[in-house]
């Protein structure tokens, strides 16, 4: 009777110890019809996540035997838990008992160590799980013919849905009844996960409708923003990491990143080396988080500037792109994950999840066709414009070229004022303000432009202060014989002025063609006006002609005299 009520005793504890972990480890319960235990009693065992398609595990910690002729429960640590405690990894529980695991109840903390420190023996060692299963369509792992006893489930995500699993415990156990040991036929548990989500913004730019418009030589401002996974305890790959990637049209300022961590609305500044690495590669920017410095905060956010740059892209149709990417570990107990600093970054491997957001900013053009008044096929080449802002502040000046064009590149969205300055040679100067707004609906005008950049290695000369860079992205130099190169040398090159020219002028296209263009027709300039009527005119040609019929009549007669003689 002293065994029973012993034996009694370790079976609430260890039921105890499964409640008081809940908030550590979510643990399973029994549902269906409860069932007279027998010996090798088995049930189902349903786990359920909020994916498809991933793999489960379930690793049997405490086996419970039940003997029905001596109406026995036996609670005692399976072999795969005794070779972890003589494994590396169990050092610190080679010593520890069923009834100081049990105990283990009223210290959530110990409780979590332990089973984390187990996990990662499993994993690591390669030890076969007692049961596999993937889950099915709705979710759900279903493990037929569970013995009974306590289990750890681990779970590896897929890449689609992408979850941190955390470790939780499931037990199929006989329960006290009436004097009797009944079994459920199912036990139902949900596992734990974590997803941390991400989320780009850009900040100073100015909104055409939804989109984010520049002109070039704009400074933006990029935020992005991870949430925090939690990775279970004694996982070994806890890689977290922020990948943009800038558009050739984009420069980045390096030395504008910052990270934060952010905790209760408030923001606290990471530190570079200690919480995080950054490493820039071309035009990608890595910021590895190292988690076990940052995982206190909700999330982690980055700030940095870039410069749109003389390579923008044109109109809607492509934009001016960053994109950025979030992996993280799904599988945090497989490998020892990513080496923060290090270059090569896991993309798009198994047993990482990842999301993507982009941000795009647009940029127009403004073109002037100037033609004569009345024949819009004479272009007229020379004239020239004075480009202001809506501030008044002229922010270009251009001359139309032999074939009536002329264009100024790389502009946000508003309102802009074209001044003619200078006429064409033989027209009247048009003293008429132009204004002409820029959106994506009034960029319709179709052309074929060629651009001429003009570099320096003095950066007081610039028009865009950052070092340049070609249209594959390079980093552009300028050497002793000041030839623009992508050699690396002491002098970077800096784009002192850009020159955009149109070389065919195309049927009005669609809003993503990303030019405006302006009609402008200048009138000839008028002759001086001459006294006399037609018939004055007239008369005074008559006698030019008969005078110089005379003096060559003369002039034939004297030839004629001279030879007589």
């Amino acid at each position: 009777m002293k065994t029973k009520k012993n034996l009694m005793t370790a079976l609430l504890t260890l039921v105890i110890m499964c409640m008081c972990a809940t908030s550590v480890f979510a643990t399973s319960s029994g549902t269906g019809t409860s069932v007279t235990a027998t010996d090798g009693t088995t049930a189902t065992l349903n786990v359920a996540t909020a994916n498809a398609g991933d793999s489960l595990k379930a690793y049997k910690v405490i086996a419970a035997t039940y003997t029905s002729a001596t109406n026995n429960l036996d609670l005692q640590f399976t072999e795969t838990f005794k070779a972890f405690q003589a494994s590396t990894d169990g050092t610190a529980y080679k010593d520890l008992t069923v009834d100081q695991y049990c105990a283990y109840a009223n210290n959530g903390s110990a409780l979590k160590s332990v089973l984390g420190a187990f996990t990662k023996y499993v994993r690591t060692s390669g030890t076969a799980a007692d049961y596999s299963q993937e889950t099915n369509a709705a979710g759900t792992a279903v493990f037929e013919n569970v013995a009974m006893g306590q289990y750890i489930i681990t779970g590896s995500g897929s890449t689609t849905g992408a979850l941190v699993y955390q470790t939780v415990t499931a037990e199929v156990v006989p329960f006290a009844d009436n004097g009797t040991y009944k079994i459920y036929s199912s036990y139902d548990v949900t596992m734990k996960t974590t997803k941390p989500t991400g989320e780009k913004t850009v900040s100073n730019t100015t909104k055409d409708g939804e989109k984010d418009t520049a002109s070039i030589g704009d400074e933006l401002t990029y935020t992005i923003t991870t949430t925090m996974p939690t990775y279970p305890e004694g996982a070994t790959n806890k890689t977290l990491y922020m990948g943009d990637t800038l558009s050739n049209g984009l420069s980045l300022e390096a030395d504008t990143i910052n990270v934060y961590g952010v905790l209760n609305g408030q923001d606290t500044k990471l530190t570079a080396g200690t919480d995080y690495k950054v490493t820039i590669s071309g035009q990608k920017i890595y910021i590895d988080l190292i988690y076990d410095q940052v995982k206190g905060y909700e999330s982690v956010k980055a700030t940095y500037n870039v410069i749109l740059n003389e390579n923008a892209k044109i109109g809607t149709a492509q934009g001016n792109d960053n994109s950025y990417d979030l992996y993280y570990s799904n599988d945090p107990f497989n490998g020892n994950g990513h080496e923060p600093g290090t270059p090569d970054h896991p993309d798009g491997d198994n047993g990482y999840g990842h999301e993507n957001h982009t941000t795009t900013v647009y940029t127009y053009r403004v073109m002037v066709t100037k033609y004569k008044d009345g024949d819009e096929s004479t272009k007229l080449v020379g004239a020239e414009f004075d480009v202001k802002d809506s501030d008044g502040n002229i922010i270009a000046h251009i001359v139309t070229d032999e074939n009536g064009f002329a264009a100024y590149t790389g502009l946000k969205t508003g309102t802009y004022t074209l001044i003619e300055t200078k006429a064409p040679t033989g027209y009247k100067l048009d003293t008429n303000p132009i204004s002409v707004t820029l959106t994506e609906a009034n960029a319709t005008q179709a052309v074929t432009t060629t651009t001429d950049i003009q570099y320096t290695s003095d950066v007081t000369k610039a028009q865009i202060k950052t070092q340049a860079r070609d249209t594959d992205g390079n980093l552009l130099y300028i050497d002793d014989n000041n030839t623009v190169t992508t050699t690396v040398t002491e002098k970077p090159a800096y784009v002192e002025s850009v020159k955009t020219t149109i070389t065919e002028k195309g049927e009005s296209g669609t809003a993503a063609a990303g030019t405006v263009n302006v009609d402008v027709a200048n009138k000839p300039g008028s002759s001086l006006p001459t006294t006399g009527g037609m018939g004055t005119i007239l008369f005074t040609m008559i006698g030019c002609a008969i005078i110089a019929v005379t003096v060559i009549l003369y002039t034939n007669k004297k030839r004629t005299a001279g030879s007589a003689k």
